[in-house]
């Protein structure tokens, strides 16, 4: 069988103590998977750069670029930054206080494939602070659907179950990604008052008439702790 490609983005800062833990994530893949996995360090005055170094292991499966930003980026410009570096027809961010079951990129790639898809958001275990931590397995109550602007608009308004918003839970085709990602930039007043830049991410290519998909697999687990985008959301309409 042929390898498959994937391009894995993670922005990080200060993350030291998490970021372990979504590298390792990666080496728990199926190692005919080509993992590209692109770091941006936003000037972290922890020991990122050297936690990088240590898991870096050149003969494998998961080839890890780490570039250390010389100027404080803001967030989004640090998800941006990221974009160029993708090679790869699929790409998904990956946050740095997030972690991958075993064998999930697998998983992901044979449903592209299955689904002949361009974007598929999977469901998700999340470990947030305000539920010390324990994790609610299966966060998000669907059945394997295909998604469409009616089901987005339904899930926004809180008539229908919330989907997953967090990037991490997601994977694209590359292109589509790089759309959503500075679309959500050009029409910032929205995002940054309604929607979010994470749902817009996600969503793009549902509203752009692709070919989407919800899949009831728990194989992304999302960390909420304080500074996390899933407990910071101070949308109650949209709470990733």
């Amino acid at each position: 069988l042929m390898k498959k490609n994937i391009t894995v983005l993670i922005p990080t800062f200060n993350r030291s103590k998490l970021l372990g833990r979504t590298l390792s994530s990666l080496y728990d893949q199926d190692t005919d998977i080509n993992i590209d996995c692109i770091i941006s360090d936003n000037c972290s005055n922890d020991d990122t750069e050297d936690l990088v170094k240590s898991m870096t292991k050149p003969k494998s499966n998961v080839k890890i670029t780490y570039i250390k930003q010389s100027n404080p980026l803001s967030p989004l410009d640090n998800w941006k930054y990221l974009i160029s570096y993708i090679d790869n027809e699929y790409a998904k961010y990956l946050f740095d206080d997030d972690w991958l079951e075993v064998n999930a990129l697998k998983t992901m790639m044979n449903d592209l494939d299955r689904f002949d898809a361009s974007s598929i958001i999977y469901n998700t275990n999340i470990y947030a602070k305000n539920n010390d931590y324990d994790p609610i397995i299966g966060y998000y109550k669907y059945q394997d659907t295909e998604l469409d602007t009616n089901l987005l608009i339904d899930s926004t308004l809180r008539i229908k179950n919330v989907l997953p918003v967090s990037p991490s839970a997601a994977i694209q085709k590359s292109n589509l990604l790089s759309e959503a990602l500075f679309f959500s930039e050009i029409n910032k007043t929205c995002s940054d008052s309604v929607i979010g830049n994470d749902f817009t991410m996600n969503f793009y290519p549902v509203f752009k008439g692709e070919n989407c998909f919800f899949r009831n697999k728990n194989i992304i687990n999302l960390w909420g702790g304080d500074d996390s985008i899933t407990m910071l959301n101070k949308n109650e309409k949209v709470f990733s």
